[in-house]
């Protein structure tokens, strides 16, 4: 990438994130889901390399993407940007789509949602039936982030509203402070950690997924990482 071109890649980032991706970015006269790179971003089809892309780009729907930066994904009324090494995929469902993260952390600004919107992992999948704004929000959006870390799938609302969801495990609503959870449960759980967790389901037993609901503000509960739409 010449030295003209990254310094002209910087400044428009520097503009989207002062706007916290502002109405301009996530308007609805998008002509269809883009990917934005700030250096090469692989396409994977499986675990096969099939291509690059350096520009910005239409998406190649149901293919792994992967960069050594951070990179983003424009859709109709959300916006992505996944970190470094992260893999991640969007997907065409009926009426809708799938945003799959197979390794890594996505975080994402949602405006809004016209059709069903799933967020998934190896691990597992919700899909998210309503978003409500906070009518007192400057820039009208929810900001979080999906993660597939350390064998655990974490969907998290850092501010902006609530997200209704549903998943095997029943219907929630993950808002600012809290920390949905998804995870295989081990022997060790009954051990410490997660203060003011609620662990929804059955009984626990070796392989069996769990659900939690933790890090709520009422509870005193670690604060999710702050999201990267938010100005410095």
């Amino acid at each position: 990438m010449t030295l003209a071109r990254k310094k002209g890649w910087m400044q428009v980032l520097a503009v989207v994130v002062i706007c916290s991706f502002s109405a301009w970015v996530l308007a609805s006269g998008l002509n269809g889901a883009r990917v934005i790179p700030s250096s090469k971003v692989a396409i994977y089809d499986g675990a096969k390399k099939i291509g690059e892309i350096s520009n910005e780009a239409p998406l190649p729907e149901g293919k792994i993407l992967s960069s050594d930066q951070t990179f983003g994904l424009k859709l109709d009324g959300i916006y992505l940007v996944a970190t470094e090494k992260t893999k991640v995929a969007v997907s065409p469902l009926a009426g809708g789509q799938d945003i799959f993260v197979q390794e890594g952390r996505v975080y994402f600004a949602i405006r809004g949602i016209k059709n069903t919107l799933v967020f998934s992992t190896p691990q597992d999948s919700v899909t998210v039936e309503n978003v409500i704004i906070q009518a007192s929000t400057e820039t009208p959006m929810i900001k979080g982030y999906l993660a597939f870390e350390n064998k655990q799938m974490e969907l998290v609302v850092t501010e902006g509203g609530q997200l209704r969801v549903v998943s095997a495990h029943g219907q929630q609503i993950v808002q600012p402070g809290n920390k949905m959870m998804v995870r295989t449960a081990q022997a060790d759980l009954g051990g410490g950690g997660g203060g003011g967790g609620l662990l929804l389901g059955g009984g626990i037993a070796g392989g069996m997924t769990v659900l939690a609901i933790v890090g709520s503000p009422d509870s005193g509960g670690a604060q999710p990482a702050t999201s990267p739409f938010q100005p410095k």
